[in-house]
């Protein structure tokens, strides 16, 4: 709910869903993937890197990061996934 978001924080909520998936190479958990794929902490990522974990945790072996072939592939999603939330976010604002 917007209440448990608003006053706990989105990336916290996430972290009870996602603690216990899989997100690739071995990997469970949203904390260990953060500091395996990006060096730091989950409270720690941007939004964009969020997201790509995101991606992970549906479809590990498609968003894998560490598979340079689809590097462009998963950054163009993570990009255009982005930006329908930016835009969205600046739609809510307005009203």
């Amino acid at each position: 709910s917007r209440y448990v978001v608003r006053n706990i924080g989105y990336k916290i909520c996430y972290n009870y869903i996602f603690s216990a998936s899989y997100f690739g190479n071995g990997i469970y958990g949203l904390e260990n993937a953060a500091m395996f794929y990006f060096g730091k902490s989950y409270k720690d990522l941007s939004q964009k890197e969020f997201i790509n974990l995101v991606l992970m945790s549906i479809h590990p072996v498609k968003y894998d990061t560490l598979e340079k072939v689809n590097a462009k592939a998963i950054n163009d999603e993570i990009i255009e996934i982005y930006s329908n939330f930016e835009k969205a976010r600046k739609k809510l604002k307005k009203v």
